[in-house]
């Protein structure tokens, strides 16, 4: 269930970034999407690389927060 949640999370942060031009968060982000949708068909849950990439995830918001502060 917890892998749903971050599947559904992974995809919104994935669209939302493509969307703004953050092409780094959002490939982060689709690679999140990706492997939770491997761990959920194989029944597989690795966790080890989910938070190696969830990680990374953070950093490139931190990157990308100046960038996205200029929406607002």
């Amino acid at each position: 269930q917890n892998i749903q949640a971050i599947l559904t999370s992974a995809h919104t942060i994935k669209s939302s970034a493509k969307q703004l031009g953050v092409d780094r968060l959002s490939d982060t982000a689709m690679r999140i999407e990706s492997l939770c949708n491997e761990m959920v068909d194989t029944n597989n849950p690795d966790f080890h690389i989910l938070e190696s990439l969830n990680e990374k995830l953070k950093n490139e918001m931190i990157l990308a927060t100046p960038e996205l502060n200029k929406f607002c």
